[in-house]
């Protein structure tokens, strides 16, 4: 199981990600872990105020944007994380471990940060060869955004979808879906990786692009 025990309270989001044990597919049809993780991240908002910005879920593993003003982050997700393995142990018959011991929370320090977060996390599905676009992939909260699907998660408002800058949706959904250079992608993938969103230095030691710029 994977452990959120460490007290965390901040006013930024974290990015979060939990993976399988071993990262092993789940041993359920996706559409059923979905509907499982979906429902205790509405019980765990209700439960611990848990903001939820964006949820996405793969074969193996999921990503969450999320912050919480009333509890310990850890508090909360430790909730969320233990639930769910019960409740999936209890459809298939089986006492597994579900979730391996490593995880990765991520403070999202600034808003340019989270937009690029943000970005990464709504890819995934894509580069994954799993969707055509961020928006068709059902098992994200950006679909049901978008209103392909009925969504139970209580997102957060989405101010960078829907957009008061005069952008139409559609231009907001181009951009998520325009595809980052593999250097830009990876500095990202690395940055998620520490404790405090953090883009490595550029060979030449200059500023990177993406402190200022987005995927």
């Amino acid at each position: 199981m994977a452990r959120f025990n460490a007290p965390q309270f901040s006013e930024f989001p974290f990015h979060i990600t939990g993976r399988r044990h071993n990262k092993d597919a789940f041993n359920l049809e996706l559409d059923l872990v979905w509907t499982i993780l979906t429902e205790h991240l509405f019980l765990t908002h209700h439960f611990f105020g848990l903001r939820i910005h964006a949820f996405v879920l793969m074969p193996n593993h999921f990503h969450l944007i999320c912050r919480t003003d009333q509890d310990l982050l850890g508090t909360a997700l430790g909730y969320f994380m233990r639930e769910t393995s019960k409740t999936m142990n209890f459809y298939s018959g089986r006492c597994n471990q579900n979730w391996g011991s490593r995880y990765y929370r991520c403070e999202i320090a600034s808003n340019n940060y989270y937009m690029n977060c943000y970005k990464y996390v709504y890819q995934n599905p894509v580069r994954a060869n799993l969707s055509e676009s961020c928006e068709d992939w059902k098992y994200s909260t950006l679909n049901g955004l978008v209103g392909e699907s009925h969504l139970i998660v209580p997102v957060e408002s989405d101010t960078i979808l829907f957009s008061d800058k005069g952008l139409l949706i559609n231009e907001n959904l181009k951009w998520l879906n325009t595809r980052p250079s593999d250097d830009n992608l990876n500095d990202v993938r690395s940055a998620l990786k520490k404790r405090n969103f953090k883009l490595p230095q550029t060979k030449n030691k200059k500023t990177h692009f993406l402190e200022s710029g987005l995927l």
